[in-house]
C-alpha cells in the first residue's frame, strides 16, 4: 500500500534507546543491592562460624582462646617477646582448617620445645619460626569478608599489641607497621576478636572495659558478667588508612592480629573498626548471635558493649 512504513524513524529509535537506558539505570542499583545483601548474609554466616568455633574451643578448654600471645607480664614493645599468634590461630581446627593449624606448630622442638600456642610460656615469635611463617601465608576464605577485595594493595600488619605508655600517659596500639614489605605475603583476615575499650594494659581506667580477648587472656563464659547476649566477641574489620596522609592502607594478618580495641570507635583508620557493608559493621556476640551495628553508634555505647564486666548494659539498636 502506498505510504506504508517498514522501519522505525530515527526519532522513534532514539526514544526506544532512551527508554531502555532508563530501565537499565533503574535495574542496576537493584541488582547491586541484591548482590550486596547476599554478600552481607554470607559475611554474617562466616562471622557466626567463627563464633561457634570459639564456643567449641571453650567446650574443649573451658575458656576462650587468648587475644594474642604477647609479653608476659604485659609490657611495651619492642623488643618483641612472645609468640604473638592471635585468637584466630587457636580456632582453625574448629573451622576445619586443621592442616594449617598443625603446620604452624610443626617444628616446635626447634624453638625450645615451646608450642606456638602455649599461653603459659614465652616462645619465639611466629615470624621467626620458618614453618609458622610459611603456614601464615595461607589464604583462608573463611576469615575474609566477601564484600572486600582480598587482593587490594595494602600493608599487612604482622600483629597487634596494646600497651600502656606511662610516660605518655596513654594506651598505644602497635602493629606490623614496623614490618617491611615481607609481611605482605601473609594471609589476611577481615574478622578480629574484641579486646574491649583498650584491652587489658595495666591502666586501671581503661581496664574497666577489658573485653574477652586480651594479651594471654584465659577468659570464659563465667567472666562475661555483663551477659553473653550483651557483650561483643568478634567483629568485622577490613583495615583502614595509615593515619599519616600517605595514602597507604593497612590490613590484618590472620596469624598475628587476633583482636582490636573499641576505644577509637568505628571509622576509616586501621586502628578503628571498618566494614564494606553500607552503614553497618557486623559483630558476633558472646552468645553466638550476629548483630549489625550502625557506623553512627555512640562511641561510649560501643565501648560499653565491648567490655565483658564493666557493669554497663549497652543497647546496640
Amino acid at each position: 500500500m502506498p505510504g506504508r512504513r517498514n522501519a522505525f524513524t530515527l526519532v522513534e529509535l532514539l526514544v526506544v534507546i532512551a527508554i531502555i537506558g532508563i530501565l537499565v539505570a533503574l535495574l542496576l542499583p537493584a541488582v547491586q543491592a541484591a548482590r550486596e545483601a547476599a554478600r552481607r548474609a554470607d559475611c554474617s554466616n562466616r562471622l557466626k562460624q567463627i563464633g561457634l568455633a570459639a564456643h567449641n574451643f571453650h567446650s574443649a578448654y573451658d575458656r576462650f582462646p587468648p587475644g594474642y600471645l604477647g609479653p608476659k607480664p604485659q609490657a611495651p614493645v619492642p623488643p618483641w617477646s612472645g609468640q604473638f599468634v592471635g585468637a584466630l590461630t587457636h580456632l582453625l581446627p574448629y573451622l576445619e582448617i586443621d592442616t594449617v593449624h598443625e603446620n604452624l606448630d610443626a617444628e616446635r622442638w626447634n624453638y625450645g620445645n615451646i608450642s606456638i600456642f602455649d599461653v603459659e610460656r614465652l616462645g619465639e615469635g611466629y615470624w621467626v619460626r620458618t614453618d609458622a611463617w610459611t603456614a601464615a601465608q595461607a589464604k583462608l576464605r573463611a576469615l575474609c569478608c566477601p564484600s572486600e577485595n582480598e587482593a587490594r594493595p595494602a600493608r599487612t600488619l604482622i600483629t597487634i599489641h596494646l600497651f600502656y605508655d606511662s610516660a605518655a600517659a596513654e594506651v598505644i596500639e602497635a602493629g606490623g607497621r614496623y614490618a617491611d614489605e615481607s609481611a605482605e605475603v601473609l594471609g589476611r583476615t577481615h574478622y578480629l576478636g574484641v579486646a574491649g575499650g583498650m584491652g587489658k594494659t595495666g591502666n586501671a581506667y581503661w581496664d574497666t572495659w577489658a573485653g574477652v580477648f586480651t594479651n594471654r587472656s584465659q577468659n570464659g563464659f563465667k567472666d562475661v558478667r555483663d551477659g553473653s547476649s550483651n557483650t561483643l566477641l568478634f567483629g568485622e574489620n577490613v583495615g583502614g588508612d595509615s593515619g599519616h596522609g600517605d595514602g597507604q592502607h593497612f590490613v590484618f594478618s590472620w596469624a598475628g592480629c587476633g583482636m582490636a580495641a573499641t576505644g577509637w570507635g568505628i571509622g576509616e583508620g586501621w586502628w578503628q573498626w571498618t566494614a564494606r557493608h553500607p552503614g553497618i559493621v557486623q559483630f558476633c556476640l558472646v552468645d553466638g548471635s550476629v548483630r549489625a551495628v550502625a557506623e553512627t553508634i555512640d562511641r561510649g555505647v560501643f565501648q560499653a558493649a565491648s567490655g565483658m564486666s564493666d557493669g554497663q548494659i549497652a543497647p546496640l539498636d
